[in-house]
């Protein structure tokens, strides 16, 4: 998913210049997860017949599964509905340790701009 789509979106606005970078648009508590699947997935058709379009299914007026996968799908995107960006970042530095990253230093950044970068390798001995 490219930067573009997050920005008309309202996800993400971008900051100009050779410090900038992106930032959220909107508060984190504002951006719900099940929003955010809905918009980045596709193919939420899990059976052929949750796609009038294709199809051929001949159960498809007395198939019970269905029903209980649509069910199922729906409660899934319910339960994604009831997250927010700010639920599951709570724990961002001990993400970044995992991740061996960490954000930059704040001096010489732009206000609200955050990103992780890469730390640096250690220095190889000669």
């Amino acid at each position: 998913m490219r930067a573009p789509a997050w920005n008309l979106w309202g996800y993400l606005e971008t900051v100009r210049g050779n410090k900038g970078g992106f930032r959220l648009a909107r508060p984190a508590n504002a951006i719900r997860l099940g929003e955010v699947i809905r918009r980045t997935e596709e193919g939420f058709e899990l059976v052929e017949c949750f796609d009038a379009d294709t199809n051929t299914c001949p159960l498809i007026e007395k198939c019970k599964l269905s029903i209980a996968l649509r069910r199922a799908l729906e409660a899934f995107l319910a339960v994604l509905d009831g997250i927010t960006l700010a639920d599951i970042t709570t724990n961002g530095n001990d993400l970044l340790t995992v991740l061996d990253l960490q954000l930059p230093p704040a001096s010489g950044r732009v206000p609200g701009v955050v990103g992780p970068t890469v730390r640096p390798a250690p220095a190889q001995p000669r």
